[in-house]
């Protein structure tokens, strides 16, 4: 899954996604970002569920020189071996963010959260005062021409919905966008994303590729997202 995910995000897929993430970023940590945001201030980045370090990456290339360091965690050594040499600034620890952060109270001024489980307790506790998290989350219309298909797993429609409730508590949102485009992909493109993700735990591969021997490739399909920022409470 790992291989195949660093594979995908290589080639540039999600290339948009990293560059509106890297941008809302900026303007974040800068101030004068969307919405007329306040400055968050300098310090590290940290990625809630960093993966191969792909998106993290990306923000610490679009922050000032001096500011661009960041610690991604996640539960994978396999993928946190990838996510060490994703940037020079980037520091990555194995941990499960559902039980917590191990950062000091009001140390981080940027939480990242890309299609990770999410603590929204322990990220408040985190974030220093004026601080924001950023969240993205895939939108219903994400792949939806693989999923009957293909099989893949369906995004539940409730799902941007529960995530704004679980927030509430300690974050108010501040501002959101939704990018959504949509490229031609072969089976060669396609295969790896299925492989990188939940789908990958449900379908046999030997199935997989009888279903993506089916198909007419290439095929447009819709990369949907939608990113949000919080401020604390």
């Amino acid at each position: 899954m790992v291989a195949a995910r660093d594979a995908f995000l290589s080639a540039g897929h999600f290339a948009p996604l990293s560059r509106a993430l890297a941008r809302i970023c900026a303007g974040v940590a800068a101030g004068g970002g969307p919405g007329a945001l306040p400055a968050c201030g300098p310090g590290p980045v940290l990625d809630a569920g960093t993966g191969t370090g792909h998106y993290l990456a990306a923000v610490l290339d679009a922050l000032p020189p001096g500011a661009a360091y960041g610690l991604g965690l996640d539960v994978s050594r396999y993928a946190l071996r990838r996510a060490a040499r994703a940037h020079p600034g980037l520091a990555a620890a194995r941990w499960d963010v559902r039980q917590g952060l191990p950062v000091a109270d009001g140390s981080v001024p940027l939480v990242l959260n890309v299609f990770a489980p999410r603590n929204p307790g322990a990220f408040h506790r985190a974030l220093r005062p004026g601080g924001a998290l950023v969240v993205v989350v895939p939108t219903r219309r994400h792949l939806a021409e693989l999923r009957i298909p293909l099989g893949l797993l369906a995004i539940d429609p409730t799902k941007e919905v529960r995530l704004r409730l679980a927030l509430s508590d300690f974050f108010r949102e501040t501002h959101s966008e939704v990018l959504e485009y949509s490229t031609s992909w072969s089976a060669e493109n396609i295969y790896p994303l299925i492989a990188m993700g939940p789908t990958a735990h449900h379908v046999d591969p030997a199935e997989l590729a009888a279903r993506l021997s089916r198909m007419r490739t290439p095929v447009h399909v819709t990369s949907s997202f939608r990113l949000v920022v919080h401020r604390p409470r």
